[in-house]
């Protein structure tokens, strides 16, 4: 079921990002937001996540000024909040609690 606003309406996708983030208890910010964004097209595509693959699905998708390091940053703590998968074998098997909503 998607997420909705108090009037039943479909939230608009930065909107369902940013829930998820502060559902989870974390401060929102851009980097975080294009993580959720980006990761099932990066996993999809690789089978992992990394801060390289991650800059390089900004970079490929455009409008997303997002350095490597802030990627870095911000796999560590959505994979600690358990919004990422954690290891590689988990990639591949486990289904991340992250949003995969299509623009």
């Amino acid at each position: 079921m998607p997420l909705t606003t108090s009037g039943n309406l479909p939230l608009p996708i930065r909107n369902i990002h940013s829930a998820v983030l502060r559902g989870a208890g974390i401060r929102v910010t851009s980097a975080r937001i294009a993580t959720l964004r980006l990761a099932p097209l990066v996993l999809a595509a690789h089978g992992r996540l990394s801060p390289q693959l991650l800059h390089a699905a900004a970079v490929e998708q455009g409008g997303m000024h997002v350095s490597t390091s802030a990627f870095y940053n911000t796999l560590s703590t959505l994979t600690a909040a358990g919004l990422l998968p954690s290891t590689p074998a988990a990639h591949a098997s486990a289904t991340p609690a992250i949003v995969s909503v299509q623009e």
